[in-house]
């Protein structure tokens, strides 16, 4: 990847929603296209250890909201993080990647290829700092950022102490549309994004929610008369104004009033082992020790289901010993 860049508040093509936080940041560092931050934008956050399916769930929302032309902004961690990134990249969508460490070397070292990837397919790295270690702070900190870089932010799964909470929270204080991905009582992986729906979140079935969250905040910054110039907080950030023309699932060119009416992907699911490893495999390259970590198997059980899956024409073996899915024409 090329060199990083500095970009500060005075710049041009700094984002203006920062200024809706109560600390914006003093200055970025970026790789990548800046092309990616002029884009309309959405959040997509959640726990690292996502089970299979919300990971699914996750790369077709962020499928089908790329392909109605937002870029998706999350954190490049484990688990919903990543597949947000990759949904996007899958259609030949815009990703901005809001880092806790600096540019220079991001974190997790195990992203390397995917966050090369997001920087080659016109999307962007993002940190406050151009060289620095992981810590704890700085992944809260940086959840400000994420938070005030999308028009809307969605939490897919997150466990009562989940750090996906702590960038619902600050959306929710800035006034941003709020969703999360209602999940079984039982379920202790989604506990959290249950406790937002107790609050200021509606729910998230899919891209059409997440689309109609975006058009009733347009509407009420419409009715309330709200300019650039008020001091009351803007739900959509500096760029409502400019945003609010394109908000809605009618007026999104080319596309049909739900994303989800056109599929990017098969819906058909497998089962057994072979089902609940598809549903991790994308269009990323990925190591069976990785998917091993990720599910929590033994490296046996996740050969046996990749020839399964390979003989059934679902997945291919790519130089190095890594695993990519297949995608079947529509």
């Amino acid at each position: 990847m090329s060199s990083p860049r500095r970009l500060a508040p005075a710049d041009a093509g700094w984002p203006p929603d920062l200024a809706d936080l109560a600390a914006p940041p003093d200055e970025l560092h970026l790789l990548g296209s800046l092309d990616a931050l002029a884009a309309r934008r959405v959040a997509i956050v959640g726990t690292r250890r996502a089970d299979p399916e919300a990971l699914r769930f996750t790369l077709e929302l962020a499928a089908a909201l790329a392909e109605a032309g937002f870029a998706i902004v999350s954190g490049g961690a484990l688990g919903v993080d990543a597949a947000a990134h990759e949904g996007a990249l899958e259609v030949g969508g815009r990703t901005v990647v809001v880092l806790a460490s600096g540019v220079v070397k991001p974190y997790p070292r195990r992203h390397a290829d995917l966050f090369a990837q997001v920087v080659e397919r016109g999307g962007l790295l993002l940190s406050e700092e151009r060289d620095c270690a992981p810590h704890r702070g700085r992944f809260l900190k940086r959840n400000r950022v994420i938070a005030a870089l999308g028009e809307a932010t969605v939490v897919v799964q997150a466990p009562a102490r989940s750090g996906a909470l702590s960038t619902a929270r600050h959306a929710a204080k800035l006034g941003r549309p709020l969703l999360a991905v209602p999940a079984s009582p039982w379920d202790l992986r989604g506990a959290g994004g249950s406790h937002l729906l107790t609050g200021d979140a509606r729910p998230c079935f899919g891209p059409e929610d997440v689309l109609a969250a975006l058009e009733r905040a347009a509407e009420a910054d419409a009715s309330e008369g709200m300019e650039v110039g008020d001091a009351a907080p803007r739900r959509a950030g500096a760029g409502a104004s400019r945003r609010a023309a394109g908000t809605g699932r009618a007026k999104v060119e080319g596309r049909v009033a739900s994303p989800l009416a056109a599929p990017t992907r098969p819906r058909r699911r497998r089962e057994g082992d072979e089902g609940a490893l598809e549903l991790l495999l994308s269009s990323r390259p990925r190591h069976p020790d990785e998917l091993a970590a990720a599910l929590g198997w033994e490296a046996g059980r996740v050969q046996r289901a990749l020839l399964g899956l390979l003989l059934a024409g679902e997945a291919d073996e790519r130089p190095g010993g890594r695993w990519v899915r297949v995608r079947r024409a529509r």
